[in-house]
């Protein structure tokens, strides 16, 4: 079942992109705003990547790092969380992860205002939606479609070595820097099939490291959480993280 683009009152999502019943996506971006677009309960990013793993358009991935060094400079907790689409998705602004995003955001919004204790101000939600070529051709056939596996999976792991890095670690300074100064900001990074592998692959060494560590020591050195939904990824890969 298709999940609609929720009715949030975001401002700075592109118009729905008219297309072909049969067709192929082109390498190009499909949003343009920079920063984090307001008018919903919580803030909402996109920043998409293409098939070198490069940004698009490096405004959005700067507007982002900027508003981070503001919440820095301002000793401002939040809550950051961030996803990864995978196959054969995309950031149009009707795709049904990014949809599914939006509604997600909501609800911790509206979790955080009930667990707030009295008297302590409720933590902004900022949403960061990373986009790429995950869907690369629709309409012609199931066999078709899924023959893209290799192809966008190839993408996938540019993607993961590419720009997404800089992003990710731009998040963890400004976590660490809160962190270190007694704040309580959280963030959490989720990535779905090949987005799982674009985490797993980006942040691999960060979370052996922690994985390493003496269980009473474990201390999650780069995020709060960090959540592979079915991640594409052979199982001998995370080995070393699950199987201590």
């Amino acid at each position: 079942m298709a999940i609609q683009p929720p009715n949030d009152g975001l401002n700075g999502l592109a118009p729905i992109e008219p297309r072909a019943s049969v067709g192929n996506m082109a390498n190009v971006q499909h949003q343009t705003f920079h920063g984090f677009m307001t008018g919903a309960p919580f803030e909402l990013a996109i920043v998409e990547f293409d098939d070198q793993g490069r940004c698009y358009d490096r405004g959005q991935l700067d507007a982002v790092a900027e508003r981070l060094d503001v919440l820095m400079e301002q000793e401002k907790d939040v809550i950051l969380a961030v996803f990864v689409h995978g196959w054969k998705h995309d950031a149009r602004s009707d795709d049904e992860n990014l949809s599914a995003f939006r509604v997600l955001l909501k609800e911790t919004v509206q979790h955080e205002q009930a667990t707030t204790s009295p008297g302590t101000k409720a933590r902004p939600v900022l949403g960061i939606f990373v986009g790429w070529r995950g869907l690369s051709e629709f309409g012609i056939g199931d066999a078709i479609v899924d023959a893209t596996f290799w192809g966008r999976q190839a993408a996938g792991q540019r993607v993961a070595t590419g720009s997404a890095r800089e992003l990710f670690g731009r998040l963890r300074h400004y976590r660490n820097h809160r962190l270190k100064r007694a704040g309580a900001p959280l963030l959490v990074i989720a990535g779905h099939s090949f987005g799982g592998m674009i985490v797993y692959s980006a942040l691999a060494q960060s979370l052996i490291e922690a994985a390493s560590a003496p269980a009473r020591e474990m201390v999650p050195g780069f995020a709060d959480l960090v959540l592979l939904a079915n991640p594409a990824i052979d199982g001998s890969a995370v080995m070393p993280i699950c199987c201590r």
